[in-house]
């Protein structure tokens, strides 16, 4: 097939999990004999209007990416106008089998071309406005909810990471199951060797002493990612754990209010937060963690946790969503209910202080990552689908 893959965010611009499974679907299609075109938004000023080709994935950037004081829906009413124009001249050439857009802020363009090329739209929900914010409450929110419905009843496919995701398209638009098919985020096999013990000292020492535990978050700094939570934990795991470190990665709007958090709480020599990290680093800080802590109160699906378990760190999530789907409590992970400071340090002073049930959890997360989540397989699976439903070879 020749697909042309419609997203906000790719790589090197990396904004949240998005980014990655665009790129692991993408070049895991290329891998497998299929043709595909990015169009998304530009990594900086100097990229815009260039193509590259990464991996073999054909990447054609058409705007600059968006600022804080800038107009939000003009922004993306122009990114999607950008792609009307970029994309016919690439379907002329040779045309598209299958267009597939991920979310709403791709949504009119990819509408458009289905209709002016009278192709397959195919389209990928990775999260909704109203599970995200916990309801629709304002004027954004509910465009934002309306864009969501239109994409759903208009696509001729829908594509969810999880279950729970199904159920929510089906409560909150009336989708039939039929057009929704289930795959999960994939992940690209880590085939690395281990780290020796300078190197593994090299890079916690950025981090944490020596002596300390290094408990690891990672998630943009917004409410329902649940960082909070982890902050909180930490006088309950500090009365028992005194050398027990968190480290917090991410940016966003939430990040000032977790420091503030932190002092309050008076843990902020054993909080750490550092901001966005360059991906080679994060990947470094990953496989170097004691303990992997995804405390969310929303989450469709929960990428990081799937690197954390890849590379063998043992882990401790919130039984909701796709994070409850892909981690089996007592045998892949460890699962806490969600809004629980005291119930997370209980988890992550449970794994810290039994290292054999860590190991044995790490053994099985690894091993369950290997047969259902690579990308080699998911990938295979939807291209199966797609064929289903577009009915072309």
């Amino acid at each position: 097939m020749r697909i042309l893959e419609l997203t906000w965010e790719y790589p090197p611009r990396i904004v949240g999990g998005l980014a990655r499974h665009c790129e692991g679907l993408c070049e895991t299609l290329v891998a497998q004999g299929h043709a595909v075109h990015v169009l998304t938004v530009a990594p900086d000023e100097h990229s815009r209007g260039k193509t590259q080709t990464l991996n073999g994935v054909q990447v054609d950037y058409v705007l600059d990416p968006p600022t804080d004081h800038e107009d939000f829906l003009g922004w993306v009413r122009t990114f999607n106008q950008q792609i009307r124009e970029k994309a016919p001249a690439l379907h002329n050439e040779q045309p598209f089998d299958l267009i597939h857009c991920h979310d709403w802020l791709t949504a009119e363009a990819g509408l458009a071309l289905q209709k002016q090329w009278k192709i397959h739209l195919s389209a990928t929900l990775h999260a909704t406005e109203s599970g995200r914010m916990g309801g629709i409450h304002h004027a954004l929110q509910r465009h934002i909810h309306k864009m969501e419905e239109w994409l759903t009843h208009r696509a001729d496919s829908l594509i969810v990471c999880s279950k729970s995701m199904q159920e929510e398209l089906q409560a909150l638009f009336q989708v039939p199951a039929s057009k929704i098919g289930i795959f999960p985020n994939g992940i690209q096999l880590d085939t690395r060797p281990e780290f020796s013990p300078e190197e593994k000292a090299l890079v916690r020492e950025r981090y944490v002493t020596k002596d300390q535990k290094l408990i690891l978050f990672v998630g943009r700094m917004v409410h329902e990612k649940g960082g909070r939570y982890l902050v909180e934990a930490m006088p309950h795991l500090l009365g028992n754990m005194p050398n027990a470190k968190a480290v917090l990665v991410g940016r966003g709007p939430y990040l000032e209010e977790l420091q503030r958090r932190s002092q309050k709480l008076r843990v902020e020599k054993q909080v750490h937060f550092t901001g966005y990290l360059p991906e080679e680093e994060l990947q470094a800080l990953i496989r170097v963690a004691d303990i992997g802590a995804f405390p969310s109160l929303y989450e469709p699906f929960g990428i990081v946790a799937l690197e954390a378990m890849a590379v063998g760190v043992p882990i401790v999530v919130s039984d909701v969503g796709g994070l409850a789907e892909i981690v089996a409590d007592e045998y892949s992970g460890l699962k806490v209910p969600p809004k629980s400071g005291a119930h997370l340090a209980w988890a992550i002073l449970r794994l810290l202080t039994h290292q054999d049930l860590a190991q044995k959890l790490a053994h099985n997360a690894q091993q369950a990552v290997q047969q259902r989540f690579a990308w080699d397989i998911i990938t295979r699976q939807t291209v199966q689908w797609w064929l289903q439903k577009v009915r072309v070879c």
